[in-house]
C-alpha cells in the first residue's frame, strides 16, 4: 500500500497540485488505435493529457499543445532510422502533414535491441536536445541500464502487461510485479544522481562487469524519465491483492509512487466513449453487436422517439443505464488486425490516395500476432474518469482520478509531484 506520512501541514487536498511543470498531468495515451487518433486527440490534449499518436496518425502542425514533449509521434524503428539518420537533414518532412517532429517514440517492444541502442545514440549525436526521443520497451532493471546509455529521454518500462498484449502468456517474458520493476530502475537513477554505483542495494550486475557510474552520468541517465507501460495486468494484480477498484486510479497512484514519470494508459481511455477504437451497441435481444446507424433503424426510435447522431448523445442519453450498453473494439498493436491496418495507412500516405479498407496487404509483411482482439463495455467519459461522475452516490469507482491522486498526495504530505 502507500504509506502514509506521519504528519503534514496539508489541510486540503485542493492544496496538492497532480500537474507537471507544463501543466500537464503525469499520463500517456498508448499509441494504440483503439485509443487515439488525429481526430480524437485534441480531446485528451484538451484535457491535460500527453499523447502518443499510433504510427501514421499525425495531427495538424497548428495544434498549439504539440510541444514541450506533451506531443510525441511514433515510428518504427526503420523509420525512425530512415527519417531522422538518414535523411538529408534528419527529421521528416511529410508533404501530406508539414510537420517537423521533435518528441518521438520509437514504437517496439525490444529495448533490448543493439540496432536500436546504435540509433538512438547516432540521432542524439546529430540532433542533441533537439530531439527528444522515447524508447523501450524494457522489462529488467538490466535491459533499463543498458538502454540508458544511449542518451534515450524516457524509458518505456513493462513488457507484456497490456490489456491487449499476450507476449507474457506466449513467450514467458515480462515482469511479476510492474511496481517493483519500476521502483527498482528509480533507484538505480537516484543511484547515478547522488553518485552511488548503482549496483549497490538492487542486485544489479555484478560490479566487474557493470558500467561505470561515470559512463552513465555522461548521458545525463540521472534525468531519464520512466514511462510504466502496460498497466491492465498491474490493475488486475492490485484488484486481487489488495482490493484496488479496477477504474486504474489507485493502481495509477502507487505506479507514480514507485519512481514512474508517466503512466502510459491503453485499456482504461479505450473504455472512453470519446476513444477512437470501432464502436457498437450490443443488443441482447439479438446477442449482436450494430453500429449507430443500425442500431437507429431497428431499435432507436423505439427507445426514444429520435435518432442518435453519435455513441456520445447515446452515452448522455442512457447515462451509463441500459440493457444496450456501447461496446468497442480494442486491439493490441501487434495483433494482426492492427498490424495490416498500419500497413493499409502506410500505402495510403505513400500513395496519398484513399485506400479500400478490404485492400489486401502483402501477408509476408504480418507478423506472428501477440496480441488479442476483444469487444469491451465502454465505461465511462473522459471528464467522468478524469474529474468524477456527477452521480458519484451511484456510480462510487468514478470520483475521478484528479482527485485520487490529490488524495494519495496529501495522505503522502506532498503538495506537487
Amino acid at each position: 500500500m502507500i504509506k502514509q506520512c506521519a504528519v503534514t501541514d496539508i489541510e486540503s487536498r485542493s492544496e496538492c497540485n497532480p500537474y507537471d511543470s507544463t501543466g500537464f498531468l503525469p499520463l500517456i495515451v498508448a499509441p494504440m488505435y483503439s485509443c487515439i487518433d488525429k481526430h480524437n486527440a485534441h480531446v485528451f490534449l484538451d484535457n491535460k493529457i500527453k499523447v502518443c499518436m499510433p504510427r501514421k496518425e499525425y495531427m495538424d502542425e497548428t495544434y498549439t499543445h504539440c510541444s514541450n514533449e506533451n506531443y510525441f509521434d511514433s515510428y518504427s524503428l526503420e523509420e525512425f532510422v530512415e527519417n531522422f539518420i538518414n535523411s538529408e537533414d534528419g527529421f521528416l518532412n511529410d508533404s501530406n502533414y508539414n510537420k517537423v517532429k521533435t518528441s518521438v517514440c520509437i514504437d517496439t517492444a525490444a529495448g533490448h535491441l543493439k540496432k536500436l541502442h546504435d540509433a538512438v545514440r547516432k540521432a542524439k549525436d546529430i540532433h542533441g536536445d533537439k530531439l527528444v526521443i522515447m524508447a523501450g520497451n524494457v522489462s529488467s532493471v538490466e535491459a533499463f541500464v543498458e538502454l540508458a546509455t544511449t542518451g534515450v529521454d524516457y524509458i518505456r518500462v513493462g513488457i507484456g502487461g497490456g490489456g491487449g498484449c499476450n507476449t507474457t502468456s506466449n513467450t514467458g517474458v515480462g515482469q511479476k510485479n510492474l511496481y517493483k520493476l519500476i521502483k527498482k530502475c528509480n533507484k538505480v537513477r537516484q543511484n547515478i544522481i547522488n553518485n552511488i554505483p548503482y549496483w549497490k542495494e538492487i542486485g544489479v550486475y555484478k560490479k566487474d562487469n557493470a558500467i561505470n557510474p561515470s559512463e552513465l552520468e555522461d548521458y545525463n541517465t540521472g534525468k531519464i524519465k520512466i514511462v510504466a507501460d502496460g498497466i491492465s495486468s498491474y490493475i488486475k494484480f492490485c484488484e486481487k491483492e489488495y482490493g484496488f477498484n479496477d477504474n486504474g486510479y489507485a493502481a495509477i497512484n502507487k505506479l507514480l509512487c514507485s519512481g514512474a514519470n508517466l503512466v502510459m494508459v491503453g485499456s482504461l481511455f479505450a473504455q472512453c466513449v470519446e476513444s477512437a477504437g470501432e464502436k457498437g451497441i450490443f443488443s441482447p435481444d439479438c446477442n449482436d453487436i450494430r453500429d449507430i446507424d443500425e442500431f437507429n433503424t431497428d431499435m432507436g426510435c423505439d427507445l426514444v422517439g429520435d435518432e442518435y447522431k453519435s455513441y456520445e448523445e447515446y452515452w448522455n442519453s442512457i447515462d451509463g443505464n441500459t440493457k444496450y450498453p456501447i461496446m468497442v473494439k480494442y486491439a493490441g498493436m501487434s495483433t494482426q488486425a492492427e498490424q495490416k491496418k498500419y500497413k493499409e495507412l502506410e500505402l495510403v500516405i505513400e500513395k496519398d490516395e484513399h485506400l479500400d479498407l478490404h485492400h489486401t496487404v502483402n501477408k509476408q509483411n504480418i507478423k506472428p500476432s501477440e496480441g488479442s482482439v476483444k469487444w469491451i463495455p465502454v465505461r465511462w467519459s473522459l471528464q467522468e474518469w478524469l474529474y468524477g461522475s456527477d452521480n458519484q452516490d451511484e456510480y462510487p469507482y468514478l470520483m475521478g482520478w484528479i482527485n485520487s491522486i490529490k488524495s494519495a498526495m496529501s495522505y503522502l504530505g506532498t503538495k506537487n509531484l
